[in-house]
């Protein structure tokens, strides 16, 4: 980066892409800008910057190694790989540059004392990094293929919410496989494909997916939910009709 390009960075302020930092910060609160970028769609964070966009500089000569292995190496996680980089500007300041892409492992958290137990997840609101909600929280970990909301249980749901036909057709038809021949059998086996979901020490549940493909009525636990398909004239998509 230029030293033209950091002053008009600096300049248009702090906001979703970019923070503000001095030299004298904690591990904590670097991590905590890193992860909210990663959880977002990356961005960077000036060290060496006030909050008002006046210069302070870096102090610290060993920054760049106290970047990557304190902060990068033992309180992100998981592990990112930043770019970082100094920009001299006149009179001799330097303001270090710590760019980030958006993350492919999401979540992204601070952990606190390298303990597992300790550890926050962050998102980017605005020109602020703040932890996440629930909800926020749950599509991160979507995002990241840790969560798949079609398995998540219906409670109030079971075996009986099913239709047993529309499975038996789809298990004999479509997979080839054996019919259960029992109703211990059948939780089994659809616990297996994902729809239902075992708890312990109770009776199976049906998770979204079953209901929306095989429930009697699937509107009476999903209001929300339906599906939507499509179909095209001849078996090319790119086809088009007059």
């Amino acid at each position: 980066m230029t030293p033209e390009a950091l002053l008009q960075l600096i300049r248009q302020g702090e906001n979703s892409g970019v923070e503000f930092k001095r030299d004298d910060l904690r591990p904590e609160q670097l991590a905590r800008e890193v992860v909210a970028f990663a959880n977002f769609q990356g961005g960077r964070v000036l060290v060496g910057v006030e909050d008002d966009g006046t210069l302070s500089g870096i102090q610290r000569p060993d920054l760049e190694r106290w970047v990557m292995d304190t902060v990068f190496g033992r309180t992100v996680h998981p592990q990112l790989l930043p770019y970082y980089e100094v920009v001299s500007l006149d009179g001799g300041m330097q303001v270090a540059v710590v760019t980030v892409l958006p993350g492919t492992a999401k979540p992204y958290v601070v952990r606190h004392h390298q303990r597992e137990d300790i550890e926050d997840i962050y998102v980017r609101v605005g020109s602020t990094s703040r932890l996440a909600t629930r909800e926020q929280q749950a599509a991160l970990f979507a995002a990241g293929g840790l969560l798949h909301a079609e398995l998540l249980p219906v409670s109030g749901s079971t075996l009986a919410d099913l239709d047993r036909a529309r499975l038996t057709d789809y298990l004999g038809r479509v997979l080839t496989d054996e019919i259960p021949q029992d109703e211990a059998a059948w939780l089994e086996r659809l616990c297996g494909l994902g729809f239902m979901a075992e708890r312990t020490d109770e009776v199976p549940v049906c998770t979204i997916a079953g209901l929306v493909l095989f429930a009697h009525r699937p509107r009476r636990l999903l209001r929300q939910a339906g599906l939507r398909w499509m179909a095209f004239r001849g078996d090319d998509m790119d086809c088009k009709t007059g």
